[in-house]
């Protein structure tokens, strides 16, 4: 009973010590008042004629149910997203901060160890969502038709939400436990689970109201899709469309009113059996964890040599040898931002291949494809790229040798920012060139889009100092930008061809606020460090 009742509190400890270290976190604070921000706008105002949700053309009450339904459904959609890249750096800053080498030499179990990290992320991505719904409660109080419901909104929240906080927390975990997806591979690798998560049960919705794909609907789309169908197709008589999110409604159509979920058995046992999807990742993670054995964790030197990627990069470091990108640095900008670019290179030789099939593939594929197929698939590649610049030297422990150096520290996140410009640059010349014979406009639409993203790197990277933020931030734009392509507000590249100038400006507006976020957060940093 003693050793169960002491492994519970070293499990309690290690969770209360992980939330407690992610709210001393400056960019925990930014997210609980983007949050704030958020709820104001995702609950539009009837007023300017625009809803939360409509069925068959007929804008739905704003009630509790109402408003629940759709706002934790979107909640889903980006906590499933954000809230991996918030979450998936827990074991790795005990690495950074050397107290993961303090634990492995307790009598810690594994398996105590990464089940507090679990719940301590499954806690830290809870107060998110908590403060989100006081938000969305206070905005149905402004802008509601009802009286608010607080426990439709805990029922509601807990079925859709829950299994997305429990099954986040739990791939963050494996991702961070297994070396090949530790990195920026995993983080771009787990955009494409994301989307494949989101898309399948959605997709199924229709062809069954509660088949087996309810049972792995993870962000709950089949669920919130079947919540409102069954009483729209009594209330209308025929197959319900059903729109969540802002959009313009008919005012001269009485409102719809959802009467709430039925929470029948086979529906809780499907949300239920959503979160228990976690259960393998958990196993893997278990199996996969290295206990800080410095010569399992990435970044140790001799598993750096001896490994299948390390083997592949070192006769392509030989050749990139010939340019002598070591001799790039020096004092002064622009000496210091080629010191960055060769440093990446030397870094990551993939990046020089990456640049180099960018080019060849946007000179050899139709011009539809070079907008649609290629360029996509280049900015990812450049987001992983760019996700470490900001905060490498911090993770080597060598900002504060750098900040020694005479002249190098005040100029520091300046370098970074154009050597992520000129990295931007390189992936995108072959695309610039080609885009700018056909259509200049659209050409700087993606001059300006490089720009952007390569200042947003810097950005949320010296905000956070964690690549994570950035890399979740500017995949989940990509997605919302891929899904829109009509949408000319998103358009922040031209490859859609809808940008105007007026979203031209404000991408170009966007990216001195970003360069200005990395300025800020480096100061922060500097004064930190006095």
């Amino acid at each position: 009973m003693m050793a169960s009742d002491s492994a519970s509190r070293r499990v309690l400890a290690i969770a209360a010590t992980d939330v407690r270290m992610r709210m001393a976190r400056g960019s925990s604070v930014v997210l609980l008042v983007a949050l704030c921000i958020f709820a104001y706008v995702i609950v539009p105002d009837l007023s300017t004629g625009r809803t939360l949700m409509q069925v068959n053309g007929h804008r739905a009450l704003y009630n509790s149910a109402t408003i629940a339904l759709a706002t934790s459904s979107l909640c889903a959609v980006l906590l499933g997203m954000a809230g991996f890249y918030l979450i998936s750096n827990t074991v790795r800053r005990d690495v950074d901060s050397r107290t993961g080498f303090v634990i492995a030499s307790t009598s810690v179990k594994n398996a105590e160890y990464l089940a507090g990290k679990m719940l301590g992320s499954i806690a830290f991505l809870s107060l998110i969502v908590f403060v989100y719904v006081m938000n969305v409660m206070a905005m149905q109080l402004l802008r509601g038709e009802a009286p608010v419901e607080p426990l439709t909104y805990a029922a509601m929240f807990l079925a859709v939400v829950g299994p997305v906080i429990i099954v986040v927390s739990g791939l963050a975990l494996m991702f961070e436990c297994v070396r090949p997806l530790s990195g920026r591979i995993g983080d771009i690798f787990y955009f494409f689970l994301w989307t494949f998560l989101l898309s399948i049960p959605a997709s199924t919705a229709d062809a069954s109201k509660q088949g087996m794909g309810a049972n792995f609907d993870v962000f709950g789309m089949a669920f919130i899709i079947n919540a409102a169908k069954g009483q729209a197709t009594n209330d209308f008589h025929a197959h319900p469309e059903i729109s969540i999110g802002s959009s313009k409604f008919d005012a001269t159509r009485a409102p719809w009113r959802f009467e709430g979920v039925a929470w029948t058995s086979p529906v809780i046992a499907s949300r239920i059996t959503s979160a228990l999807m976690v259960l393998p990742a958990l196993l893997i993670a278990w199996l996969a964890f290295p206990r800080f054995d410095p010569a399992q964790i990435r970044g140790g030197g001799g598993a750096a040599r001896t490994s299948v990627r390390g083997r592949i990069a070192a006769p392509l470091r030989r050749l990139l040898n010939t340019l002598h990108p070591a001799s790039w640095a020096g004092r002064g900008l622009v000496r210091m931002s080629l010191g960055e670019i060769g440093l990446t290179v030397m870094l990551r030789p993939v990046v020089f291949v990456a640049a180099v099939a960018a080019g060849i593939a946007a000179l050899v594929v139709p011009a539809a494809s070079l907008r649609t197929a290629v360029l996509p698939v280049v900015f990812v590649a450049l987001i992983a790229t760019l996700a470490d610049i900001p905060t490498r030297d911090r993770v080597a422990r060598m900002d504060l040798i750098r900040s020694g150096i005479a002249g190098v520290r005040d100029l520091s996140v300046f370098s970074k920012l154009l050597a992520a410009m000129g990295i931007a640059l390189a992936f995108l010349v072959v695309p610039l060139i080609r885009v700018g014979v056909a259509a200049p406009a659209s050409a700087l639409s993606l001059l300006i889009g490089a720009a952007f993203i390569a200042a947003a790197s810097v950005g949320f990277g010296t905000l956070a100092r964690t690549p994570k933020l950035f890399a979740g931030v500017a995949l989940l734009f990509l997605y919302v930008v891929m899904s829109t392509p009509g949408a000319a507000e998103f358009d922040f590249a031209g490859w859609n061809g809808a940008a105007t100038n007026g979203v031209r400006l404000a991408y170009f507006l966007g990216t001195i606020a970003l360069s200005s976020l990395a300025v800020l957060g480096d100061w922060r940093t500097a004064r930190a460090e006095r």
